[in-house]
């Protein structure tokens, strides 16, 4: 039976022992977890395995096997046993559950965590499903609470507890009038007030957020370690706004989204370099369907342009160095030619991937560019060339490229041609400080 992978907290091991304290220090209240199966997919062998403990699902009837293995489940706890043991020492970090303390029986208890799994939205009556037993979820929700809320939420129970958002606490919520044995509560209908709805999305977007942040790190470790946590959380942030505006809302779709930012730059969707994926992101299939085919592109695209493990994308860059280094100056006369021939030099893959078409509408856009931005010299529109084709026609105001949007908007260098200059040093060192880590991370 395989564990799942545990990242313990620092402070894990005396969480531990003190949530073990709380549930076993009063000899007249049980302790049970309510824990959720979607979290734990272990959790029904370890409920079977060995000495089973006392345990009941809070849903109702029979499940098919799928369903059983996500659902939720009271369990009663015993101090010293196989399953408690494992649960205290396994669960902290992982939002498996809570933990509740009662003087009623497990099945008065089920049948008021039962009557909780559906609450009521108070502007529709629609009935929504409620995670409660999710510790983020009680932490928001309990010291959100009225007074009519809370009684009809704590029920038989005297305390709860829960970790809190990144595991570094305890949470304790204790009831301040002990409850009465044989406590037989009334059919109370919970409703969930509109301030307390926002509350729940403002939660539930920032730990995708979060979610996606960390995803970008793993996806594009050394551009996230350059830019820093603070403008990779920008750039995340506008991603989701922008995949939202394609009708992008599942996490897969999403997440994909944000992995062709950082391919192909933050305005790859507009980008005539990548007019296949505008084609798709605006075409009138399901999101699913559009994400499905965003995915085949790009892997056609990888194989054959980035090469193994982004061979060619490192190579790239190593010859956009040369370029950017060279004393360049072309005839207007024939800059277009020039600057084709250019760009297969820096990357030939690419340059033959998106075809000459795409490559002259990316020279007039990156042209344009340099124009507004007061460029008079060919090497300042051949550098701006150079830009947008390594780094996507957005590049200049992309939040994965700060240093450009800095330098273009630097008061203290007046003269635009001066600019240039300067977005030309940048852009050096950027690529050296670029090309220096990939060299630590493919070095033996």
């Amino acid at each position: 039976m395989s564990e799942p992978n545990i990242t313990g907290h620092p402070k894990a091991e005396a969480l531990r022992e003190e949530l073990a304290r709380a549930l076993f220090s009063n000899s007249k209240l049980v302790a049970y977890a309510i824990l959720d199966g979607a979290a734990n997919p272990s959790l029904l062998d370890h409920l079977y395995d060995g000495k089973r403990p006392e345990f009941e699902c809070l849903y109702r009837g029979e499940l098919e096997p799928d369903m059983a293995e996500c659902a939720p489940y009271i369990v009663k706890l015993e101090a010293d046993t196989p399953f408690c043991d494992w649960l205290i020492r396994q669960c902290w970090g992982n939002h498996w559950g809570i933990f509740v303390l009662s003087r009623e029986n497990i099945n008065a208890v089920r049948q008021h965590f039962r009557k909780l799994n559906m609450v009521y939205d108070p502007e529709s009556n629609n009935p929504l499903l409620f995670r409660y037993y999710d510790p983020r979820v009680l932490c928001l929700f309990l010291p959100s609470c009225d007074e009519e809320q809370t009684a009809a939420f704590y029920g038989p129970v005297q305390a709860f507890f829960a970790e809190a958002e990144e595991g570094g606490n305890l949470r304790e919520f204790i009831r301040n009038e002990p409850t009465a044995e044989g406590w037989a509560g009334p059919e109370t209908i919970l409703f969930i007030r509109p301030k307390q709805m926002e509350l729940f999305r403002q939660a539930a977007s920032q730990r995708f957020e979060n979610e996606m942040v960390a995803h970008c790190q793993d996806f594009a470790p050394i551009l996230c370690r350059v830019i820093g946590k603070q403008q990779l959380r920008l750039a995340v942030r506008s991603g989701i706004e922008r995949a939202g505006g394609y009708g992008f809302t599942y996490r897969g779709s999403i997440r994909l989204f944000l992995e062709l930012m950082f391919l192909f730059g933050s305005a790859f969707d507009s980008d005539p370099q990548y007019s296949w994926a505008t084609r798709i992101l605006h075409g009138n299939a399901p999101q699913m369907d559009r994400a499905g085919n965003l995915y085949d592109q790009v892997l056609d695209y990888q194989e054959k342009v980035s090469g193994p493990d982004g061979l060619n994308n490192r190579e790239a860059l190593r010859n956009l160095v040369f370029f950017v280094g060279q004393p360049n100056d072309f005839s207007s006369q024939n800059f277009g030619t020039s600057m084709i021939m250019e760009m297969s030099n820096i990357f030939p893959q690419k340059a033959n991937y998106i075809g000459k078409e795409a490559l002259v509408a990316l020279i007039r856009d990156s042209c344009d560019k340099a124009k507004a931005l007061g460029f008079t010299t060919s090497k300042g529109y051949a550098l701006m060339v150079a830009l947008t084709f390594v780094f996507g026609h957005g590049c200049t105001d992309d939040p994965l490229y700060p240093w450009m949007s800095s330098t273009l908007k630097d008061e203290t260098v007046r003269e635009p041609n001066a600019r240039a200059t300067q977005l030309e040093q940048e852009t050096l060192a950027w690529l050296n400080q670029i090309l220096a880590i990939a060299s630590e991370k493919v070095s033996p």
